[in-house]
């Protein structure tokens, strides 16, 4: 960096409240110019030179830490409102025994890597949350089964009912709870990752959802034998808040997926994403004829690596229709590597903003996937 450039940093740092670092930043600079009362989010990125650094970062207002170290050495700041982890079988129970007795912490995103729950994890949980007005909870992965049902139960009841949660994820889930458990929903995001989702069981979502604070609703599933619950659950969403629907690892056939577009497309949706391996043309086509007629959807995000230009284009020219009078008609292709090259890319925005819209391809980490 030219000594220009970091005079004009070294001039405005100590105007920010919240920086987002990782641990390479140059400490001694941080100290120095930044506001000593400065929110920290604090990535680590090397296991051994930021273990040995970490009490450097002592007398810092770190709120926030994100790690991906399988290890029992991690930080235990009093300021931490937030934490993410890749976590290793040897480090769950510390880091929900920490949740536990936290004075401060408000988020914590753990990927549990398929290790199994335990009763006292959950317990732990549980005292996080009565403890505190906890705001996220991201729980991916793991294994629930050596968890009794009395413990999953005041699990499910005290996460569900807590009137701070804000977002609520939960992966490889027994969802027996929809029936059982006696709970209305709190968090505007929700987020359920499961193997055994039938219709019953999304029938009971959707009743579960009339009347919750629910916004932001994401289904990844694998069971073909919920046709009739998703039909139920689209054909409710106008009793729900939900406004962005995203839906993933769905094995339905194109077939079914087509008696499906009429509902999606009559829906109140605002935000729409469809997360998929392929996107089938017949598909495709019947669903650019039917969003040509919503009203009220502004956004439609697709994640995919195979989709056929000119089905894209087709589906661009329905969605940006001059007819669909909104201020706001966004189509975004993420991808994991990109597969459209620069030129069609270019067409493809310049055809949108002919239109009034707006088209965006977005490089994604990864694409979990179904067939259409």
């Amino acid at each position: 960096m030219s000594s220009p450039q970091r005079a004009s940093y070294e001039a405005i740092a100590k105007n920010y409240s919240t920086v987002i670092v990782d641990d390479n930043v140059d400490l001694a600079w941080f100290k120095t110019y930044l506001d000593p009362r400065v929110k920290i989010e604090l990535t680590l990125t090397n296991f051994v030179e930021s273990i040995e650094r970490l009490e450097d970062w002592a007398d810092l207002c770190v709120t926030g830490i994100s790690h991906s170290f399988s290890s029992d050495t991690w930080y235990r700041s009093q300021n931490l409102t937030a934490q993410s982890d890749l976590a290793g079988k040897d480090i769950l129970d510390s880091i929900f025994a920490f949740a536990a007795k936290s004075t401060e912490l408000r988020k914590l995103r753990v990927f549990l890597d398929f290790h199994a729950i335990t009763t006292s994890n959950l317990g732990n949980i549980i005292e996080w949350f009565y403890r505190q007005p906890v705001q996220v909870l991201e729980l991916t992965g793991g294994c629930w089964r050596a968890v009794d049902n009395a413990m999953k139960h005041r699990f499910y009841q005290t996460i569900l009912n807590c009137t701070t949660l804000d977002k609520l994820k939960l992966d490889c889930i027994d969802l027996w709870f929809l029936k059982f458990v006696s709970f209305t929903l709190s968090a505007r995001s929700l987020q359920l990752f499961t193997f055994d989702m039938d219709s019953e069981m999304a029938r009971a979502l959707s009743r579960r959802l009339q009347g919750s604070r629910v916004k932001h609703l994401t289904i990844e599933f694998y069971s073909g034998n919920s046709v009739d619950g998703l039909r139920c659950l689209l054909q409710d969403l106008d009793r729900t808040s939900i406004e962005h629907l995203e839906f993933s690892g769905l094995s339905i056939d194109v077939e079914t997926w087509c008696e499906l577009v009429p509902l999606i497309a009559n829906s109140p949706l605002k935000i729409l994403t469809l997360n998929a391996a392929r996107f089938d043309s017949k598909f495709l086509s019947m669903f650019a004829k039917a969003i040509q007629n919503n009203h009220t959807m502004y956004e439609l995000d697709l994640s995919t690596t195979c989709i056929a230009n000119n089905d894209l284009q087709l589906l661009i020219q329905a969605f940006t229709h001059s007819s669909r009078q909104l201020a706001t008609k966004r189509i975004k292709l993420l991808q994991s590597i990109h597969a459209i090259d620069t030129l069609t890319v270019h067409s493809l925005k310049l055809l949108a903003a002919t239109c009034g819209g707006e088209f965006a391809l977005i490089c994604h980490p990864l694409v979990v996937v179904f067939c259409l």
